[in-house]
């Protein structure tokens, strides 16, 4: 085909007035997502079932999609509670916890541990801890 457009297009490439695009080769994402503005409120909380304090809301921003982990820990690292995993977009998010462990008792009063963990559809990871004061 003697198109006029291709004509000009090859002449302009054999004078060197045009230049193919070299083949882009994207570099592999290294970088983990970021968790940023993370807090929890009421701290302390007092789950005592009287309406008032009785849960804590861990707020958090991930600058990416990622798939996040919320679990609660004691302070010695024994899980008690995964509150959490699933795939959330880029933004602000929260979720509250009651104070409970997997098995639905409330806990003894003390700090607990909470860890983020973010995952990014590359498989960087990032982990954000916190600390939450509970009270009975």
């Amino acid at each position: 085909m003697n198109h006029p457009i291709r004509r000009i297009l090859l002449a302009a490439l054999s004078a060197g007035l045009l230049a193919l695009p070299a083949a882009v080769h994207a570099a592999p994402d290294t970088t983990a997502p970021h968790i940023t503005e993370v807090e929890d409120s009421p701290d302390p909380f007092t789950p005592n079932d009287d309406g008032k304090r009785d849960q804590t809301t861990i707020h958090w921003t991930i600058d990416e999609r990622s798939l996040m982990a919320l679990k609660i820990f004691t302070k010695s690292g024994t899980m008690l509670r995964d509150l959490m995993r699933e795939h959330l977009a880029k933004g602000d998010w929260k979720l509250a916890w009651g104070g409970r462990d997997g098995s639905g008792h409330v806990l003894p009063s003390g700090t607990y541990v909470y860890k983020l963990r973010a995952e990014d559809n590359a498989g960087n990871r990032r982990v954000v801890k916190g600390e939450v004061t509970l009270r009975r």
